[in-house]
């Protein structure tokens, strides 16, 4: 990465940085050494956490339905029973 690059990013996290409270449940949850968990608590301190309420959660869910019915295959169901009259 370039000089500047990492200046930038450096300069950031040792700032303020925005995560979800996913993030910081899925960073902090995995089980890493107590030496590893001492560098992720002082990495998140400087984060600004943001919590979840219904209308984010919501908003979440819908895109995640969109993205799956615009992308998914449409399938039919037979009874089975009929099977053979299809093959």
């Amino acid at each position: 990465m370039p000089a500047n690059s990492v200046a930038f990013v450096n300069d950031v996290l040792e700032q303020s940085f925005n995560i979800s409270v996913i993030s910081k449940i899925e960073t902090l949850g995995y089980n890493y050494p107590d030496a590893h968990r001492k560098h992720f608590n002082n990495f998140l301190a400087n984060a600004v956490v943001f919590p979840l309420d219904n209308a984010i959660i919501d908003k979440t869910i819908m895109k995640f339905l969109n993205r799956n019915t615009a992308n998914s295959k449409k399938y039919v169901f037979v009874n089975p029973t009929n099977i053979q009259n299809i093959m």
